[in-house]
């Protein structure tokens, strides 16, 4: 009987973070106020270009469906339908990424993939340097890049847009797409 209730009780607490960061998603992105911001920070950073094409996963680019993300992910922990006038739907995953807890937000519009978001909450100041050295090798190579005044930028206008507040977290934004023509900073 203990272990049927102490099991209940850790399904009941992982039940409220589930419903939590859910509602947590709705009330983030429930007026159109937080992509402005994003595109706000975007239109004040220096772009830094690349010659690779910036995707969020090498075979998901922008403008993907939710089917082919679930497809190449799996269901994601949260779902939410429909957030504000802008989005279809945003899927959520909490991940590890060489050992580190991350939570990815995928955004959707009816043309698809417009904006990604990888947050690591428990990064140590040096962790967070060395993430951002892996994602900007990824794309720039040894090139030196100045995460606090410049964006990575491709020539299909991808960006990724590095923030070190008290969460790291890494912007991935297609200001080309028709979801955020209409928000543009």
């Amino acid at each position: 009987m203990k272990r049927f209730f102490t099991r209940w009780l850790s399904g009941s607490s992982r039940s409220q973070a589930h419903y939590s960061y859910t509602q947590h998603l709705k009330r983030t992105y429930g007026d159109l106020g937080a992509y402005s911001d994003i595109q706000t920070l975007a239109a004040q950073r220096t772009p830094h270009p690349t010659r690779h094409e910036i995707r969020c996963h090498p075979d998901l680019p922008f403008g993907c469906s939710l089917g082919a993300l679930i497809k190449r992910f799996g269901t994601p922990q949260h779902r939410v339908p429909r957030p504000n006038d802008l989005t279809d739907a945003i899927a959520a995953y909490r991940q590890q990424w060489s050992g580190h807890k991350v939570k990815s937000e995928f955004h959707f519009s009816a043309d698809g993939l417009f904006y990604f978001n990888q947050s690591f909450p428990y990064l140590s100041h040096g962790e967070r340097e060395t993430v951002a050295r892996y994602f900007i090798g990824n794309y720039c190579g040894e090139e030196q890049v100045d995460l606090d005044e410049e964006k990575l930028a491709d020539d299909k206008g991808h960006e990724i847009i590095f923030t070190r507040d008290v969460v790291f977290s890494i912007h991935y934004l297609d200001r080309q797409s028709p979801a955020l023509a209409g928000e543009s900073g």
